[in-house]
Formats: structure tokens, C-alpha cells, sequence
């Protein structure tokens, strides 16, 4: 990229899917905006509190309606473009159709496709980006994507926000008391895992625990948590709309989360987590958990308050945390800046 270009990118967050795919974006975002150029978000309405996160990373935003149908999404998105200028189009998100795709390139704009399980039949983009450790090439054969598709895949593109930039070189001390647990899952969290983690929790009735539950920006279900809370036999904090996460993840001993993109954070800030599974796209990154020094405890509705226990104790109580067979130690989005002309 030149300084100056204009990147727009069309991401949504809401109960459903959750807020990954804008946090992960927001990360793209810092990185074109450190090498000079502007950011622009589209997004529906459903977004709510995120719309203020994306402000705060001095991100244009750009609102359409919810309810809108695919064919005014794909015109106000490219009026959009046209407008500003855009250099790029990026897509992030499974609803993002293969007629969403043909009409960005129809209007000759460069696509970027941030990509995850290879959901669709062909992909038109310029580039596919595919951040993730179980990630390959065999995901898009030949006949799946055009002659002109370069293909990112892989560990190397992870992408990870500025704010764990200082954290470069953190190392944790795993040999104190490990008391503090960190609750997360995710954007959304329909199903209420929360409240199931917390029955755990509350079970194993020690009272020197310290949890802290992140409360994300399209959770529905922040009464019945507050409400659960009030009789825990040990400390609770709730935390809504985290914009700090990497102090989080320097205090806690232990994170509780769905499986998503975060796990790349967690592995970065070297603290071991247990994963639950939430929504089957989930499951590729679920299978492969363990490299990243985690424990997948498979879908939520198979999972017993007992088995959690179990799990909880023997990481807090291990003498030593064992190095996971993959680690991450540098922010990732540099090299995919190098990839984009």
C-alpha cells in the first residue's frame, strides 16, 4: 500500500455472530492506519456498543440498516467506496455472499476476503486472508478461486491490535498463587455459557477466587448474570465492553472463553485457557486448541458442570505451565501490510 490509500472494510457484530470479526478487523485497521492511510467501517445497525469502539480507533463509520436486503447492502457498500475512494474492499463475515464478492470486482475495486473454514463455493478476491493456525491451501484448490487470488494463510497472519504491541516481550510468572480467572465468551454468548462457567465456579467453593466476567457488547444476558452473581461464595467483578484486554490477560491465571480468534491473544499473553465451543465454525480451531496451550472441552451442551471443575483445578493447581507447541511473539500484521500493493 501508499500512503494515503483508503481501506474500507464491511464487517458486522451482533448476538448471533458475535463481535470477533470487528476486533480482528480494528486490528487490520491500526496497522494500514500506521503506515498512513484511512480506515473505513460499514456496518449494520446491530453493531450497538461497538459503534463506539470503532470511533475511539479513529475509524470512519458508516451505518445501513439491519434488515436491509443483500442487493442494497452490496449498493450502499459500494456507493460507499466509490465515494471515498477506496483503494481496497475487505470482507469479513459467512453472510458476505458470492454476488457480494462479483460486484466489488465488477466495479473494479481490490477485494480482500478475510476467511476462516473456506464456507463459500468460489471466491473472486485478490487476496484471501486466512489467519488462522489450521489454516492450508488445500482449503481453496484450483478450481475454488480465480487465476489472479493470492492465498495468506496461516499462522504468520494472525492479527492481533496495537494494544498488545508492549507485550512484545511479556513473560508470565507461572509459580505465585494462581487464584485469578478471567470469563469471556465472546461478542455474543446466546446460549448463556457464561452462567454455566459460573456454576462451576461458584461449586468448587473456594473462596480466595478472583473472576472477572468480560460482558460483551451484544450479550443479552447481563440480568441474569448480575442477578447469579449476587449469592458466589467467592469475588466477582463484571467487566462490559472491554477495550483494554492484554491487562486483563496479565492479571489472569486462567481464562474461560469460547473458541474464536481470541485464543491467539491468550496464547501471545502466554496464560492458559479452556476453550467451549459455541457455534460450528468453531470447530476447526477447537480441534487443534491444544498447540496454542489450551483445553477443548468440546459444545456447551455437552459439557457437565463437574467436568469443568475438574478441568479448572488441574490448571490452577499444576505446579508449572508447560510451553504450548505453538507461540506467538510478534504482531503479525506487519508482514500482511507487505503482501498488499
Amino acid at each position: 500500500m501508499n500512503n494515503n490509500d483508503t481501506l474500507l472494510i464491511r464487517v458486522d457484530a451482533h448476538s448471533s455472530i458475535g463481535s470477533g470479526h470487528v476486533m480482528r478487523c480494528i486490528a487490520l485497521a491500526h496497522q494500514w492506519q500506521s503506515l498512513g492511510g484511512s480506515v473505513h467501517f460499514v456496518m449494520s445497525m446491530d453493531a450497538g456498543v461497538l459503534f463506539k469502539r470503532v470511533k475511539e480507533e479513529n475509524i470512519h463509520l458508516h451505518k445501513i440498516q439491519s434488515e436491509t436486503s443483500e442487493l442494497n447492502d452490496i449498493q450502499t457498500s459500494l456507493n460507499i467506496a466509490k465515494t471515498i475512494d477506496a483503494d481496497w474492499v475487505v470482507l469479513d463475515g459467512y453472510h458476505f455472499s458470492i454476488q457480494f464478492q462479483k460486484e466489488i470486482k465488477r466495479s473494479n475495486f481490490k477485494l480482500l476476503i478475510i476467511d476462516d473454514n473456506s464456507e463459500h463455493e468460489h471466491y473472486f478476491a485478490d487476496i484471501i486472508l486466512n489467519p488462522n493456525i489450521y489454516g492450508t491451501k488445500d482449503f481453496y484448490p484450483d478450481e475454488k478461486i480465480e487465476p489472479y487470488t493470492q492465498l495468506l494463510i496461516g499462522r504468520e497472519y494472525v492479527l492481533l491490535r496495537k494494544e498488545f504491541a508492549k507485550y512484545k516481550k511479556y513473560d508470565k510468572n507461572f509459580f505465585s498463587n494462581r487464584n485469578n480467572i478471567l470469563i469471556t465468551m465472546g461478542g455474543g454468548d446466546p446460549e448463556n455459557v457464561t452462567l454455566l462457567v459460573l456454576k462451576a465456579i461458584n461449586e468448587l467453593n473456594l473462596n480466595e477466587l478472583n473472576n472477572i466476567v468480560i460482558i460483551g457488547a451484544n450479550n443479552p444476558n447481563l440480568e441474569s448474570l448480575n442477578s447469579y452473581a449476587l449469592n458466589m461464595c467467592c469475588n466477582f467483578q463484571l467487566f462490559y465492553n472491554v477495550k483494554d484486554m492484554p491487562s486483563l490477560l496479565e492479571w489472569a491465571h486462567l481464562v474461560i472463553s469460547a473458541t474464536g480468534s481470541s485464543c491467539y491473544e491468550f496464547n501471545y499473553m502466554k496464560v492458559p485457557f479452556i476453550n467451549i465451543t459455541i457455534a460450528e465454525n468453531q470447530v476447526n480451531l477447537a480441534n487443534m486448541t491444544h498447540l496454542l496451550g489450551g483445553y477443548s472441552l468440546g459444545w456447551y451442551n455437552n459439557i457437565s458442570i463437574a467436568k469443568l471443575k475438574e478441568t479448572i483445578l488441574f490448571i490452577l493447581k499444576r505446579k508449572e505451565n508447560p510451553l504450548p507447541i505453538i507461540q506467538f511473539n510478534n504482531l503479525t500484521c506487519e508482514r500482511l501490510m507487505k503482501e498488499i500493493e
